[in-house]
Formats: structure tokens, sequence, C-alpha cells
């Protein structure tokens, strides 16, 4: 048989690129070179099939352009590439000196390189989860015992309510919706006792641990009993967090609608988890909330101009629709900022609906931009009309209090003269937070007086600054006022 006739080269044809690939110093890797009348050596720090790139603490004379006769490779100690290179580059980053090179045949295990670190990687991360799990012979005692007892009961509490919803689903709607109420009617103050009980201990087992214990309780917790808790709509949503955060405008939604779900385990729950804690506060800041800004908005109302708000990580505004809803305000010009394009189109039908009624008469624009990134810009006063009121409805429970506090004093340069900022944040002693840190993994920022005075110490001497706690005791409400 005669030999097959090579192809023909295609000119046209582009040719593939190199891929570089950066090593992992979890394996060794490692090539060796002639220096004088001994062999230098470096370690691998990138590497592509033509050639690779080494760092030594020093040069042995080596210069750009220079052919080496023979260089030895090896990965994990197994030779992989014996033969001449060429110094291509040198560069010196304080001690230590990068050396690429290029080999001769042009081409290196690239892919095999890959896979070592990969199983490396692997290996080192199920070591890591082992060591994890073998720490819970660390755990107080008080944890595991209490952690046991939640988990039967929850256990126990799921399988008798999934056989009522079994024998329900076979009755009439009608009947079925009676009778499920009276389960729950019947099962929810015993659940909410000891879920409260559950929480209580979390936060006397947790509070003044170190973040690492807190950590490994975390972990703990959510191995035993978060599947059963997360059973609830609010904690499944909060927990998995679609949009990335936390704080998305469905989860204020499932906090106002209260107990609902698709089984009576997980209405039951989420009948809880609705009824304390930062889900409590969150429904009824709607209320407090759109009181204070109505009056503020009162305070700014003037005939010369129109009234100009601005909700600051609006969600779907539904304080600003109830403010709206009381009158009084005359010609608004209202502009929302959220990153979430839902939850402003949202807002939009429910101002839309206020429209509608006559109620105000209104102009709005809907800004998807997140909250933060004004604090990149240079001169954010440039970039909106000067604002007569300024609102952040749920922004500060999540951020730190350095971040927390440019953003105020950057939303006070925005106002014009005798302009209100307005912000709500948690009150700091919530018995569920760790319970909801824990299982939801929802880490908010909590506040006392003090702490929320300390968000404004950087504006100026002109700045009037009051702070009131809501009605219901679980927010705080920062009101300040320019000139």
């Amino acid at each position: 048989m005669k030999d097959a006739a090579p192809r023909a080269t295609e000119p046209n044809r582009p040719r593939l690129r190199a891929i570089r690939v950066p090593s992992s110093r979890r394996v060794d890797k490692w090539v060796t070179f002639p220096r004088g009348e001994s062999r230098g050596a470096g370690a691998i720090i990138d590497l592509s099939a033509g050639g690779l790139a080494f760092e030594t603490n020093e040069p042995h004379g080596l210069s750009l352009g220079q052919a080496l006769p023979s260089i030895e490779i090896t990965f994990a100690g197994r030779e992989v590439y014996a033969g001449p290179a060429v110094v291509r580059s040198l560069r010196d980053q304080g001690k230590r000196h990068i050396v690429g090179l290029s080999v001769a045949e042009g081409f290196l295990p690239v892919g095999h390189a890959v896979e070592l670190d990969d199983r490396a990687r692997l290996a080192e991360e199920i070591e890591g989860e082992l060591k994890r799990l073998a720490r819970v012979s660390d755990l107080p005692p008080v944890l595991k015992s209490t952690v046991a007892e939640t988990r039967y009961y929850l256990d126990g509490l799921r399988r008798k309510l999934d056989e009522v919803d079994a024998r329900l689903r076979r009755l009439p709607h009608h009947a079925s919706e009676r009778l499920g109420q009276a389960a729950l009617e019947s099962v929810s103050p015993a659940l909410g006792e000891r879920l409260t009980y559950f929480a209580r201990r979390l936060g006397e087992i947790a509070a003044h641990r170190e973040l690492a214990d807190q950590d490994a309780y975390r972990r703990y917790v959510q191995a035993e009993v978060g599947l059963l808790l997360r059973e609830a709509p609010l904690v499944r949503r909060v927990f998995e967090k679609p949009l990335g955060h936390a704080m998305d405008y469905e989860v204020l939604a499932l906090a106002l609608r209260g107990p609902d779900g698709p089984t009576l385990f997980a209405r039951a729950l989420e009948h809880y988890f609705c009824t304390v804690g930062p889900a409590q506060a969150l429904a009824q800041r709607v209320g407090e909330l759109a009181r204070r800004l109505h009056v503020e908005a009162l305070a700014c109302v003037h005939a010369e101009a129109p009234l100009r708000i601005l909700a600051f990580g609006a969600g779907a505004a539904p304080e600003l629709a109830a403010c709206l809803r009381e009158g009084g305000l005359g010609h608004c010009e209202l502009t929302l900022i959220d990153g979430d394009r839902g939850a402003l189109l949202y807002a939009q039908d429910q101002l839309e609906s206020v429209r509608a009624r006559g109620r105000v008469e209104l102009e709005a624009r809907f800004l998807q931009y997140h909250a933060l990134e004004l604090l990149s810009e240079s001169a954010p006063q440039d970039l909106l009309p000067a604002q007569d009121l300024i609102y952040l409805p749920a922004v500060l429970d999540t951020l730190s209090d350095r971040v927390a506090a440019r953003l105020v004093t950057t939303l006070y340069s925005c106002l014009r003269d005798g302009g209100r900022v307005v912000g709500a944040t948690l009150v700091r002693d919530d018995a569920t937070r760790f319970l909801f840190e824990f299982v939801a993994e929802w880490f908010l920022a909590y506040r006392d007086e003090h702490a929320l005075r300390r968000l404004t110490q950087a504006l100026p001497p002109d700045a009037t600054v009051e702070i009131e706690r809501g009605e219901t005791g679980g927010n705080l409400y920062l009101m300040v006022r320019k000139g």
C-alpha cells in the first residue's frame, strides 16, 4: 500500500493559538537547565504547548535569545520533556526572576499538567471537607443536643402533616381548605414555641464565639436541619439568592404574603418565619416608612417647583406607593433606582395604579442601576437633579458601617436646601438573628441608635440628624435634614 500523500497546506486556514495555563503550586512542576558545570532549576508558573515560564532567585547568567542545548521538565517527579529550548523573555520582580522559554519541539503536555492540578485541587477539597466533618467532635455538646432535639421534632411534624395533606387531597377543595387552615391553627403555636426556643439557644451558644466557631456551627446546623427549615418559601428564597442577594423584592413580597407554601408543613414554617426577626421587621417597615415619608414629603412641598423624590435601592417601592396614596403632595417627580429590572417593572405598575386613581400628579423614571455604583462616581450630585426627599428602604441593612456612611454622605450631597434623607435599618437586639444566619445565610447589618448615628459623622455641620424607633420596635429610622 502506498503511503498517503501529504495534505496540501491551506494558506487561509487560521492557526490555532497556544493556550497558556497558569501552573498551580499544588503539584511540583520544575525545569532544570545547564548552568556552567552544573544545572539550575526553577518552579514553573505558566506554560503552554510551545513553552513555559519559571521563576528563580538567581538569573544564572541567562540572556535573551540564548539557546539551551538541554533542559528537562518534570511534572510531579515525572519527566515530560527533555531537549533544547530558547530563552524568550527575562523579567525581574523584586528578588524573583521570571524566565520564559520556548521548546524546540513545540509541544508540552498541557492537558496532563491541568489534570494533575485538577486532581490535586480535588484531593485538597475533599481533604478539607473530611477535616471539617471530623471536627464535629469539637462542637459544643449543648449545640448538638439542641439541634438533634429540633431535628427530631421537625421530622416528626413533617411526617404527620404530610399524612394530613394526603388525606385532605381526597376531599373537595373548600373542605380541604377549611380543614387545612384548622390544622395550621392547631400546629402553629407549638411550632412557634419550639422554633423560638431553638433560636434563643442558638443565640446563647454562638453570640460570644469567634467567627470561625460560628461558621462551624452554621455548617452543622445547615447539615442537620437546613433542608427541613428551608421548606419555608421565604427561607429558601433567602438561602438560594437567585438574584445574587438576599434583599430582593420577592423576599419582601413573601414576608408580606404570610403563610403560603406547597404543603401544610411549608405553610406552618412560613407562618413562623414571617412573624419573627427580619422578615417581620421588613413587612412592618412598609407602613412605618410610608407614614414617615408622607410627613417628610409634606414638609418639602413648595408651590414653585415639583416635589422630587428619589427611591434609592427602591425594590418594588410599596412604601412609596402607600405614601402617594395619602395625597396632598401636588406634582411629584419620582426617580427609582434599583439593579433588578423585575422590581422596577412591578414598581411601575404600582405607581401607575396610584396615578390612575388621581390621588397625585406624578412623573416617574426608572433607572436599572446598582445602588453602590453611585459611590464610584466622582460627582454623583451631577447625575441627578437636586432632590427634596431621598429614601433608602433596605439598602442600609446590607452594608457595612463604612460603606453605609459613605452612601449617606453621598446622597446628602444630592439634596436641595431643606431636603431630607430617610433611611431604615434593623434593630440590633434580634433574638432570631442566628437562626436566620445559620439556616438561610441571611447576613444583615443590625444597628442600635449609636451605630446608626455614626453613619452621619462625615456630614457637614448644617445637617440635622434625628433617629426614631419604629412603632413595632423592629426598625430604626435615620432622618437627616439639609440646612
